[in-house]
């Protein structure tokens, strides 16, 4: 299996950002130019909310999005340490 250094991965990442939402983009493109009405298959469950629950919901989804970046964040943190660690070792 190949494995990537900090740097390989660092410069992989916006080249699979970019294929990955060119790949997207020319999808999304050709269903526009069909000029067909085309429903999307995703849910509309949040079409239907009350307006009592917005609130709720948009704290819900701050919440898991600040938890998600602090995960991130401190794993990146700690990876960041155990490379520095090898480095010095050596």
């Amino acid at each position: 299996m190949l494995r990537l250094g900090v740097i390989e991965a660092v410069m992989y990442l916006p080249t699979a950002f970019l294929t990955d939402l060119g790949i997207v983009a020319l999808v999304l493109y050709f269903i526009t130019q069909s000029k067909k009405d085309i429903k999307f298959p995703w849910p509309k469950f949040a079409v239907s909310v009350p307006e009592r629950f917005l609130p709720k919901i948009k704290f819900g989804l701050i919440f898991t999005l600040f938890f998600i970046a602090v995960v991130v964040t401190i794993e990146l943190i700690r990876n960041l340490i155990v490379i520095g660690r090898k480095r010095l070792a050596k």
